[in-house]
């Protein structure tokens, strides 16, 4: 269950930082008034942390993960961000935080508010969306809410592909003013 969650999570709340476009050394470097670019990142799910909060009225929880979802429920993760699909350029780190919105017995038929911090060379990126995790779903895309440092003002959409391994291919599109 862990494993699943995990995997719905990061592929639903995820962020990398390789500029396919602009400088790959100062992400906000050259980055006008209305102009756009897209960012790429992976995230190693194996590296990462992983904690389900249970909220009352608690449930029991296995190796399979919680027995049922009640409002309130949540889960947190942390998980390192890298600029290269093998994994061996280092590029910050992802903090997310869902919150379940509704019960149910099935991890599938829950709907999760999710907000994600990204710590990146020269800022940070938040983003957040209204996640549903249904077995099979390889694409999820959520909002790109705002920024700080180099990507303040930053506004655009994520877009996440489950890669090979469980870990996360993640492009970024970004626009700003």
């Amino acid at each position: 269950m862990r494993r699943i969650v995990l995997a719905a999570v990061v592929a639903a709340v995820g962020v990398g930082l390789v500029a396919t476009t602009g400088s790959a050394q100062n992400p906000g470097q050259g980055q006008g008034q209305g102009q756009a670019r897209t960012i790429v990142l992976y995230e190693q799910d194996e590296a990462g942390t992983f904690r389900f909060v249970d909220a009352k009225p608690f449930t029991r929880v296995s190796r399979r993960g919680p027995r049922k979802f009640s409002v309130g429920d949540a889960f947190v993760l942390s998980n390192p961000l890298f600029s290269d699909a093998a994994a061996t350029q280092r590029a910050g780190r992802l903090r997310v935080h869902c919150l379940a919105m509704n019960a149910s017995r099935r991890f599938d038929r829950v709907s999760y508010m999710c907000d994600g911090i990204y710590t990146l060379q020269g800022g940070t990126l938040a983003v957040s969306a209204l996640v549903r995790v249904t077995e099979g779903a390889a694409t999820f895309q959520l909002a790109v809410v705002g920024g700080t440092g180099a990507y303040e003002g930053a506004n655009g959409q994520v877009t996440i592909e489950d890669a090979e391994r469980g870990n996360s291919k993640d492009t970024i599109h970004l626009v700003t003013g």
